[in-house]
């Protein structure tokens, strides 16, 4: 069976409760100031299955003509359990047994990459029945052209810097709803020699692991592929404030993914973002140069309202991190009560 991915972002697939070390894992959720849980570095490999009902393969495909690119030889497949988030790189068009759980993953090869992460459910399934599990579940993973991206020889770098890149277009690109931004952190030479990212906008941030802080942000800029993209973060000017919000959507319910309209209330007026990233499970937008002093989000949703104020204070000179929460409206949740 092949699993095309230019519709939806995720498959669910059931296998035995013998399956190994199969366990139900709760869903992971990355959150864009915990640089790690993506980060550039191979985890433990999954270990190769012999056929059975617990394995997949992976095939990198082109994003445009849905064809497998002609050769998997240098494609891999990064593969992360959300619980634990624990990456692993596994090579294309080869069996692997995976345990129940949920898995995000993306492709890449020597020149392209998925612009987005995808997300795998396998479920585990009672010993008394239920749907079997074809045994050559395949899922076709599509792909752009990739470039580079790293820190400019310009920009502030210590040894606890790390580099945190976000795609900021392509999870819209493939799938309805949106998917997953693909989410990379690097560390130590790859900060400056850069690291692979797909074609397109991609936004990026100096983080200090040191004081867990993000020490510069940088406007969103272009990859081209096949070439190399140096960007400089800077730090707010003096009495302006860069900042960075979260708002996580509701885990279920028919508004999860409705339209939302965000602004930030300051001392100096009120803004629209200057980048929205729209996913499945969140909205992330960023403001640059907010003024100093108290700063109120507000949500402009026909269906969806914040979970209690989004207040906080923008300081000179840093950048703000702030996270909050979604909920339908209680008009909404009481029609969606009484519908049959």
């Amino acid at each position: 069976m092949r699993i095309l991915l230019l519709r939806r972002d995720v498959s669910e697939i059931r296998v035995s409760r013998k399956a190994r070390g199969a366990r139900s894992l709760a869903a992971g959720l990355l959150l864009v100031w915990s640089p790690g849980l993506v980060a550039d570095v191979p985890g433990p490999e999954l270990l190769p299955a012999t056929p059975s009902e617990r394995t997949v393969t992976f095939w990198a495909v082109d994003g445009s003509s849905n064809e497998r690119l002609p050769s998997q030889d240098a494609c891999r497949v990064v593969v992360e359990q959300a619980a634990l988030a624990n990456a692993r790189r596994l090579p294309c068009g080869t069996p692997h047994a995976l345990a129940a759980g949920q898995y995000r993953y993306w492709v890449e090869t020597d020149t392209r990459m998925s612009p987005a992460q995808y997300v795998l459910e396998v479920a585990a399934v009672s010993e008394s029945g239920g749907e079997a599990w074809n045994p050559a579940r395949e899922i076709e993973v599509p792909t752009v052209g990739a470039g580079r991206i790293g820190l400019s020889p310009q920009a502030s770098v210590t040894p606890s810097t790390a580099l945190v890149l976000m795609h900021t277009d392509g999870q819209s690109w493939f799938g309805q709803p949106p998917g997953h931004a693909l989410l990379r952190e690097v560390t130590g030479e790859k900060v400056t020699g850069g690291v692979r990212m797909p074609a397109g906008r991609v936004f990026a941030a100096a983080y200090d692991r040191a004081s867990r802080t993000y020490a510069a942000l940088a406007r969103p800029a272009w990859i081209y592929a096949g070439t190399v993209t140096y960007v400089t973060p800077q730090p707010p000017a003096p009495g302006t404030g860069d900042c960075w919000v979260v708002l996580e959507r509701p885990a279920e319910g028919a508004a999860r993914h409705a339209a939302v309209a965000l602004r930030l209330d300051g001392s100096a007026g009120t803004r629209e973002p200057d980048l929205v990233i729209d996913e499945r499970d969140r909205l992330q937008a960023v403001w640059f140069g907010m003024a100093k002093g108290p700063a109120r989000v507000t949500v402009e949703s026909a269906q969806l309202e914040l979970v209690g104020p989004a207040v906080f204070t923008v300081p000179s000179g840093q950048v703000t991190a702030f996270r909050g929460q979604l909920r339908t409206k209680p008009a909404e949740a009481g029609a969606a009560a009484e519908a049959p």
